[in-house]
């Protein structure tokens, strides 16, 4: 686990976003440079010391108050709701073989202050964050909220929402070394949608009932275009469910098909 104190001076080389992986000023100089050269350069050589850089959405300095964890290197031996995840890749990519085919890593957010001060705001004044996955070119990446119970990472009941990454262009899925993520900041504290707006959040008693953690699983792929992509999973799923014996397992792997006339 690697971890950023704001208060040091030394996490970063550019105050927009920091790196993750390796803590940035443990590094030698030489490192130091492909870190700088891989996130600034499109298609520069990837280097392990470094795995994403976050950031605020509009580019302003990123600097929040207190300890940001996140992971090294990453995890391939997952458990909890992560694990079921995990399942999931394995059961729609061809190419997952071994038990670790897939690399989990974490960013807690648990012990940052975001400054969000007020008991009524609306959901799009909490603030914007941009993660930006560093990847091979064959490499696929699924980003998702982890809502844990807080101090029980290893959650078997944790809700999972996903993130969508942006648009990589005319390059689609076979020509690019990066993905943006763009999510909403989870304040801390209980909190409601208001009655008379749902637009509204209304801030509750008591204290936190979860954990603001991003999970990141990133695999290998065949690189194909998203058509193709689509295709080779569905096709992965149905045999899937022609395997599955049980009534529950089939069912999980059936597809279904929206009939606009009815």
């Amino acid at each position: 686990m690697a971890h950023i104190d704001f208060t040091d001076q030394n996490h970063t080389f550019d105050n927009r976003f920091i790196p993750l992986g390796k803590n940035f000023g443990t590094l030698s100089n030489f490192v130091k440079s492909k870190v700088r050269e891989k996130t600034k350069a499109k298609f520069a050589p990837k280097t392990s010391a470094s795995w994403a850089t976050l950031g605020w959405a509009n580019g302003t300095p990123f600097e929040p108050k207190g300890i940001i964890r996140f992971s090294e290197k990453g995890n391939k031996n997952s458990g909890g709701v992560t694990l079921e995840e995990v399942k999931n890749i394995y059961e729609f990519n061809p190419l997952a073989t071994g038990k670790t085919f897939v690399n989990e890593r974490y960013i807690n957010f648990d012990d940052v202050d975001f400054e969000i001060e007020g008991n009524r705001i609306h959901i799009n004044e909490f603030p914007e964050l941009r993660l930006t996955l560093l990847l091979e070119p064959d490499e696929g990446a699924v980003v998702y909220y982890q809502l844990s119970d807080k101090e029980n990472f290893g959650d078997k009941d944790a809700d999972v929402e996903y993130i969508l990454p942006n648009s990589t262009g005319n390059s689609h899925h076979t020509n690019r070394d990066r993905l943006n993520y763009f999510f909403r900041v989870i304040p801390p504290g209980k909190w409601k949608n208001d009655q008379n707006n749902p637009e509204f959040l209304q801030k509750m008693n008591g204290s936190e009932e979860t954990s603001f953690i991003i999970k990141i699983l990133t695999y290998k792929r065949n690189n194909l275009n998203a058509e193709n992509l689509l295709v080779e999973g569905m096709n992965q799923l149905q045999i899937a469910a022609v395997k599955a014996t049980k009534p529950k397992i089939a069912e999980k792997y059936d597809l279904l098909k929206f009939d606009l006339a009815t």
